[in-house]
């Protein structure tokens, strides 16, 4: 079965050409909305590449006051590394000592402390000086627990004290001063 439609007469047959109204220009309309959005499309435009010209300048240029507090805080950095690393290397080689030899390992573990103080004594930026606070804490913890009268007085007891002083040391590098001095 099959649908039809019904046939009607034709509607566009009877209509004149002449009767319909004319096609109205869309030019001035056009021409309007452009006038209404010239500005503002210009002054984005320029904001852009005035925002471009300066980011070029600026990243050509040197910024004084950002680039000294950085290298001062780089030459801080490389202070404590340098002292770290030579702090390390005689923790390394002393604390291991410290059950057989108590008296020349806490010596030389103390003299190692005070050389790593005096290397990092003139530090002078901030924000490294107290990133360094919990390692200088810890440092305090182990000259006390390597002194000669706390293993005198009970060695094993000193001698663990030692042990978990240069643990508290180890992870106080990985603390602020590991953000700071990244």
């Amino acid at each position: 079965m099959t649908l039809s439609r019904q046939s009607g007469p034709d509607v566009e047959a009877d209509v004149d050409a002449a009767v319909l109204p004319a096609p109205r220009p869309a030019q001035p309309r056009l021409l309007a909305r452009a006038a209404r959005l010239w500005p503002g499309a210009a002054a984005l435009t320029l904001g852009c590449v005035a925002a471009v010209a300066m980011l070029a300048i600026a990243a050509g240029s040197e910024f004084p006051l950002f680039s000294e507090a950085s290298a001062e805080r780089g030459r801080d950095c490389t202070a404590v590394r340098s002292a770290r690393h030579a702090l390390d290397a005689a923790l390394d080689a002393h604390v291991a000592a410290l059950g057989a030899h108590p008296v020349e390992a806490g010596t030389a573990i103390q003299e190692a402390v005070t050389s790593f103080r005096a290397a990092t004594s003139d530090i002078a930026t901030d924000a490294v000086a107290r990133a360094l606070a919990p390692v200088d804490r810890s440092l305090d913890g182990l000259q006390g627990a390597v002194d000669g009268e706390a293993f005198a007085d009970d060695p094993r007891g000193a001698l663990a004290d030692a042990n978990a002083a240069v643990a508290e040391l180890r992870s106080g590098w990985s603390g602020p001063l590991a953000r700071v001095c990244q």
